[in-house]
């Protein structure tokens, strides 16, 4: 294949608890690259060819992400080569929620009347279950809104909506092809049930915002987040309840 130059290629300790911060590197014009500042005392990287950028920075995506765990010796390491895919697919489609709760991001400060959209691979196992390809639904002040995803590999994807107080939705199975792909049936979400509560340490005392600074739900196969809020003092910076919407009857959560 072609020597790609420009590629972002990122180093990143296997075990946060390390301490180590990544290091990072570009691709020359013939696609070679070199990172340094790799600390020595941690043996173990997790190398990242093509980190997919921030999702609210719009930069568009031409290649796939590919990554490969190594184990770094004191002299170094070389040969640590990738082959990326395009990602020459998009995928779009219509959601429509049933509740009364306006559309709201789940874990952002800003009330944007808009759904988050993941998409991720099927049969890949994630360490972060927030990992994959992100997006904002259109915003919308109605019942219904509409989403597009761009820079994808083609393959068997998950979709996943969120929507404080609103259950989240997974469609499974989805087959993305290269090109423009479109989901011809509106995703329909509802609105779920809500836990709240007091929030104390063992000793009886409220946490500060620095100690608890969100709250979330998990299934127990964590493939269902549901992200809360907290309620905290302005001037002790105490949190002392704590509310989660959003919760589907019947389902366990952590």
């Amino acid at each position: 294949g072609a020597l790609l130059g420009n590629i972002n290629v990122e180093a990143m300790p296997v075990d946060e608890k390390d301490g180590a911060t990544s290091a990072f590197a570009s691709t020359d014009s013939k696609g070679n690259y070199t990172i340094y500042g790799v600390d020595p005392n941690v043996k173990y990287y997790t190398v990242i060819a093509g980190s997919r950028p921030d999702f609210m920075e719009f930069i568009p995506v031409t290649w796939g992400e590919v990554e490969e765990d190594v184990e770094v010796t004191s002299t170094g390491l070389t040969g640590v080569d990738f082959a990326l895919p395009a990602a020459n697919a998009s995928l779009s489609g219509t959601i429509h929620k049933t509740g009364s709760s306006p559309w709201t991001l789940p874990f952002m400060e800003d009330d944007m009347p808009a759904p988050f959209i993941l998409l991720q691979k099927q049969g890949e196992v994630y360490s972060d279950p927030m990992d994959g390809i992100e997006a904002i639904g259109e915003p919308n002040d109605g019942d219904t809104t509409t989403f597009s995803m761009s820079g994808i590999v083609p393959g068997t994807y998950n979709l996943k909506i969120f929507s404080r107080g609103y259950t989240t939705k997974i469609v499974r199975g989805i087959v993305i092809a290269e090109g423009s792909n479109v989901i011809s049936t509106p995703i329909e979400i509802v609105e779920g049930g809500t836990a709240s509560g007091t929030v104390v340490k063992d000793d009886g005392t409220y946490p500060t915002t620095s100690e608890v600074s969100e709250v979330v739900a998990v299934s127990a196969d964590l493939d269902v987040l549901i992200f809360g809020t907290v309620t905290s003092n302005e001037a002790s910076r105490e949190v002392t309840a704590y509310s989660s919407s959003g919760l589907e009857a019947g389902k366990s959560y952590l």
